[in-house]
């Protein structure tokens, strides 16, 4: 039988002690837990600190190095009194809190605090714009878009132990938009490769990384070539004579002998960087042809109809300059022959007193053939004939081929 207590006795059953959450930060009622291991405990004491939470600091300060407290709390408290995400609101505000909101209401999702991507601004120098030496123009920013341009800025900064670069470098730049401007980008580059190049490297890491930087040089003038000069002055251009500044500035820069693959790869270059501006074509031969976006229709249609008509005059001007000149020039040869004569005549004489320019004008001619390498009998026997007519008119006598030697004879 239970003990009887009477009326009004002060004699009550003492109550048991009653273990309480030692961060209630929720309205769970569960069981009370205890931290498990070491590592446990660490990561309550790291947001103790954090949020400043006074019970937790004082019992960690009685206790030895390794030692474990007897502490419980609330499996749903210490979730949301560790969580990594208000830890890290907290630490960036500066500020601590003792508590945290009770969880009955539920927390509104809240915008992530770092942003997915880089702000406008360059990577480097950490402006959004600058203008550039010795000119009056800023120098705009420019955004990455290749990884090969992450890698470099990765190498260099690795190289350099340069840490701020580094820890920007940890995301792609690519994909985290990062910008820089191009000037920035090739100073920071350069030193890489000029300066502080390793001196256990090989000679041909040396070479390669020479090249590269000639290459960025060279191209960078070329852009600039077709946005200063093509793009106010438009006319179309082959693409053989971009490939021949190209080459112009590389050499400038000390690469005597451009790679392959950078021939190859101009015309994907050239469409990558000035993308809707610049327009490449091939030719009716293949050939491939560069313009401008800034020629108008009316500027090609004007061009056009000049060209063709200087085309029609340049081409009736040479047929009748092509017809004096060869008249001057077999005449000349027939003057430089020498006038002195044999005696008796011979038939083969015919071959040394007429011109080879002459024979060949007769025999294309006579036979309708450029190349009349065979001509026939009929051909052979006509061109011996007014070859001698030929000779003898234009030196008025002074040379007497075999033919007008014997005329008069069978004429008499």
């Amino acid at each position: 039988m239970e003990p009887a207590f009477e009326e009004g006795s002060n004699d009550l059953p003492k109550k048991r002690a009653r273990f309480q959450c030692v961060i209630h930060c929720s309205d769970d009622d569960s069981n009370l837990i205890s931290p498990q291991n070491f590592e446990s405990w660490k990561t309550l004491l790291r947001a103790a600190e954090i949020r400043q939470h006074a019970s937790l600091l004082d019992i960690a300060k009685g206790l030895c190095e390794g030692e474990i407290p007897q502490v419980q709390y609330h499996r749903k408290c210490r979730s949301i009194f560790t969580m990594k995400k208000l830890l890290d609101a907290i630490v960036k505000k500066g500020t601590s809190v003792d508590s945290v909101e009770d969880s009955s209401r539920r927390p509104r999702r809240t915008a992530p605090e770092l942003s997915r991507v880089y702000p406008d601004k360059c990577i480097f120098c950490e402006k959004s714009s600058k203008y550039l030496k010795g000119q009056k123009t800023r120098e705009t920013l420019v955004q990455c878009s290749e990884v090969r341009a992450g890698d470099q800025i990765r190498k260099a900064a690795t190289r350099k132990l340069d840490h701020r670069i580094l820890a920007i470098t940890s995301r792609k730049l690519v994909a985290a938009e990062g910008h820089y401007h191009r000037s920035c980008y090739r100073a920071y580059t350069r030193v890489n490769f000029a300066a502080n190049m390793d001196v256990g490297e090989g000679q041909e890491d040396n070479t390669e990384a020479q090249y590269e930087v000639a290459e960025r040089d060279s191209y960078e003038q070329l852009f600039s070539y077709i946005r200063n000069e093509m793009f106010p002055n438009p006319e179309v251009l082959p693409m053989t004579d971009l490939m021949s500044r190209l080459q112009t500035y590389m050499e400038s820069f000390g690469v005597n002998q451009v790679r392959d693959s950078t021939k190859k790869h101009l015309r994907r270059t050239l469409e990558h960087e000035l993308a809707g501006s610049l327009h490449i074509f091939p030719n009716d031969k293949g050939k491939l042809l560069v313009y401008p976006d800034s020629l108008s229709m009316l500027e090609l249609a004007k061009t056009t109809h000049s060209l063709k008509t200087e085309l029609q005059h340049a081409r009736a001007a040479t047929c009748e300059n092509v017809i004096t000149k060869s008249a001057l020039q077999i005449r000349n040869e027939i003057k430089k022959q020498d006038s002195s004569q044999v005696w008796p005549p011979n038939v083969k004489q015919d071959k040394t007193i007429i011109p080879e320019t002459l024979t060949q004008f007769l025999q294309a001619l006579l036979s309708g053939d450029s190349e009349c390498t065979n001509p026939s009998d009929r051909v052979q026997r006509l061109v011996s004939s007014y070859g001698s007519d030929l000779v003898f008119a234009v030196t008025c006598g002074k040379i007497k081929p075999p033919k007008h030697i014997l005329l008069p004879k069978h004429t008499l």
